[in-house]
């Protein structure tokens, strides 16, 4: 998981996205003009977002070495299949695949941080080290209710090194104004289990697999596992099933949340609870 287009880590502008580690794969190159040299999306993590607010989204990659080379690609993949960043060269935003070849002596470049900075200039830095070429972009404009998809690659050979991924100095919004909340529930009809439908999409580690957070009123039965759909592939769900301890007799009922085991509710991608 986060290591394709189409199952890409949800984050948010409110936070510090820290990737300890990546993991060597190889995969093939992305869908790009304007560079010689492909981008590939080998040993790379994904991470998608929906702008809010239109306006210039600014973000930096701070590498744990700062001799490590990052390379990113911004897509906007607003209405596609995310896949098609393999083929579509009309989806690239913003491109940053600067190298760390040297500075004329042999010596390499240490190219870390990289991003979008409002000192930066031009959408697209190819490899290499030639004149004003540079691992920061201008901060292009996202638009209100489009998706978009980063592509971050740690280039350097061998190393499975991390980074720091934060969103700051730009004008857009890409942290969702709406409070999380549950939306609805209701009942199998063996009354065994119970669906609830969030308002948005919630981060899957915030639920205890025990159902911890939640308590039926009246109390004719205990929660003892929530599952949330889409978990055990993704990092984010928009429903969850509880499984009861006994039927519940025919009746109204009320589903409470709580605090569970893990000190929180539910949460949303921008560490909101419930």
């Amino acid at each position: 998981p986060g290591m394709t287009p189409d199952n890409a880590f949800p984050v948010c502008g409110t936070s510090v996205f820290h990737q300890s580690q990546v993991d060597n794969c190889s995969g093939p190159n992305v869908a790009q003009n304007g560079c010689p040299i492909g981008a590939t999306s080998s040993s790379s993590f994904w991470y998608k977002f929906t702008c809010f607010q239109s306006g210039t989204l600014g973000f930096l990659i701070s590498g744990i070495s700062n001799t490590d080379d990052y390379d990113w690609v911004l897509f906007d993949i607003t209405g596609r299949n995310p896949t098609e960043v393999f083929s579509n060269t009309a989806l690239r935003v913003s491109l940053n695949i600067y190298g760390t070849t040297g500075n004329g002596s042999g010596a390499p470049f240490p190219n870390s941080p990289t991003g979008c900075t409002p000192s930066g200039t031009g959408d697209v830095h190819c490899a290499g080290d030639a004149a004003g070429n540079s691992p920061f972009n201008r901060m292009p404009v996202i638009t209100a209710g489009h998706n978009y998809l980063l592509m971050v690659t740690n280039w350097t050979s061998g190393s499975t090194l991390g980074y720091d991924l934060s969103f700051t100095g730009g004008t857009a919004n890409i942290t969702d104004p709406k409070e999380p909340h549950m939306e609805s529930a209701r009942a199998a009809c063996d009354g065994t289990q119970a669906t609830i439908k969030l308002n948005k999409r919630m981060k899957c580690n915030s639920l205890t697999a025990s159902g911890s957070e939640f308590t039926i009123t009246p109390a004719l039965a205990n929660v003892i596992s929530a599952t949330g759909f889409g978990c055990n592939d993704g990092f984010d769900m928009d429903s969850l099933i509880l499984t009861l301890d006994a039927p519940l007799p025919p009746g109204n009922y009320t589903i409470n949340i709580r605090n569970g085991t893990d000190a929180n509710t539910v949460r949303d991608n921008c560490d909101r609870d419930i």
